[in-house]
């Protein structure tokens, strides 16, 4: 398992941002995939990444009818919703990004319009780099 971790990141939903991520970390599984054509004597076989999950924290907009609504409508009712992209940040653009099914989190400061928060997520499909 590889692992790493970054001070900022977006989580956004069709393109918009929803959350401003001030923490988060991430672990790579790996795994092994069949990689065999149909003329091959021996099965052949290629390491790749598996799956991820993680965890993140920031801050999110809970007057935002556009995403965070949309976000509390998906875990209350189990709707439909478009793809939640997270972007993690290592050094400027330099990071991970990719759709994740986000859990919902713990808000810190309750009551208020701008609300600091925590989550964790697993990766949704395959994940990219910007390195």
């Amino acid at each position: 398992m590889a692992q790493d971790q970054g001070w900022t990141g977006l989580v956004t939903i069709d393109g918009d941002t929803i959350a401003e991520i001030t923490s988060w970390d991430i672990q790579f599984d790996g795994g092994e995939v069949v990689n065999t054509v149909f003329s091959d004597d021996f099965v052949q076989r290629t390491y790749t990444i598996a799956d991820s999950s993680g965890n993140f924290a920031g801050f999110g907009d809970q007057t935002d009818a556009t995403g965070q609504e949309l976000l509390i409508a998906m875990f209350v009712d189990g709707g439909t919703l478009a793809p939640v992209w997270l972007y993690l940040y290592i050094s400027g653009a330099v990071g991970y990004y990719g759709t994740a099914l986000v859990s919902p989190g713990k808000n810190v400061q309750a009551g208020q319009a701008i609300q600091r928060f925590s989550s964790s997520f697993r990766q949704a499909a395959k994940w990219y780099k910007n390195f």
